[in-house]
């Protein structure tokens, strides 16, 4: 008795998040290109520059910008050494990647914003960013203005 309350409790639950979550979508009368982060990308970053992101399928798709997906799943051999060992900072130092797009829970606590303290927690983006921002030649810098949920970070070169 008390599992079938569980699913039904359960059940419940994710019908009222699924209407709540198609009125949110129904309201919206863009098309998705124009929605979300990818319709601020748009509008906002030059349409020459190269964006990188992880997961960036989707990004990638409705972005007019060239996107360079950084978690090596589509990548070459090189990059995923580069995650193997660590070296995140140097391949985006190397690259031609102006804006990093990250969600902001995957942040680890690093504020682009405020780019002289480290990330909670060593390795990924957050902190080859911050050692972007250690470099003599380089800074980082959060682009304002983005949804709540993105953080975007353009990398400065030749400071």
């Amino acid at each position: 008795a008390l599992a079938l309350l569980l699913v039904g409790g359960l059940t419940v639950h994710v019908v009222h998040q699924a209407r709540a979550r198609w009125r949110q979508a129904g309201d919206d009368p863009r098309p998705v290109a124009s929605r979300y982060i990818y319709g601020w990308v748009a509008d906002h970053l030059p349409h020459d520059a190269v964006l990188g992101a992880r997961d960036a399928g989707r990004l990638g798709w409705f972005a007019p910008q060239r996107v360079v997906n950084l978690d090596g799943l589509i990548n070459d051999a090189e990059m995923v050494a580069v995650l193997r060992d660590g070296r995140e900072a140097d391949y985006l130092a190397r690259s031609p990647i102006r804006y990093v797009l990250m969600d902001r829970p995957w942040m680890m606590g690093f504020d682009p914003a405020h780019p002289d303290s480290p990330p909670r927690e060593p390795g990924g983006l957050p902190e080859a960013l911050w050692q972007l921002h250690q470099r003599p030649d380089m800074d980082v810098r959060e682009v304002p203005g983005a949804t709540e949920d993105w953080v975007v970070t353009e990398i400065v070169r030749g400071r």
